[in-house]
């Protein structure tokens, strides 16, 4: 089997759960990006700083982690969406690590719409293969879509 790794960033804890769904189902690794500086706890709050973030395209620094993209034969991309595009998390991760002529899935979960979040990391990885672009709309458990795509990338990866 093909090794693969979901690297993501979860505020609500939406993409924790999928990390969680995506471990058991295809056995592929998580790495949970994490901003040095925490967002707040407040809903009403995170609306304003977190929306004002994405959209001036901010790039908060991020805590210490492990990624080498060449060990992976899939990377597998996690965003929520904020203000209708990519969180600034993820951003920085991809400002952070090139990679080029690697094989990406590309998810991002909501609770209204997705907006342009799937054109905008489509953009940032230009030179990759992307075998999947799906967005999830909340919540993950029991959701057909999150089934749909496991089973894609379960197929990807026996392949």
């Amino acid at each position: 089997m093909k090794k693969s790794i979901f690297v993501y960033f979860s505020y609500s804890g939406d993409n924790d759960k999928l990390a969680n769904l995506l471990q058991k189902k295809i056995n592929c690794e998580t790495l949970k990006l994490v901003p040095e500086k925490e967002y707040t706890n407040s809903s009403i709050k995170i609306l304003f700083q977190g929306g004002n973030e994405s959209l001036k395209k901010k790039c908060p620094n991020l805590k210490a982690y492990d990624f080498n993209p060449d060990n992976y034969d899939l990377i597998i991309i996690g965003t929520p969406v904020w203000a209708w595009t990519l969180s600034p998390v993820l951003r920085s991760f991809l400002a952070n690590n090139s990679f080029d002529k690697k094989t990406v899935a590309i998810t991002c979960t909501h609770r209204g719409s997705a907006g342009k979040t799937i054109e905008n990391i489509e953009n940032e990885l230009r030179g990759n293969e992307i075998i999947l672009k799906e967005e999830i709309h909340a919540p993950i458990e029991d959701n057909q879509k999150v089934n749909e795509i496991i089973n894609k990338l379960y197929e990807y990866l026996q392949n």
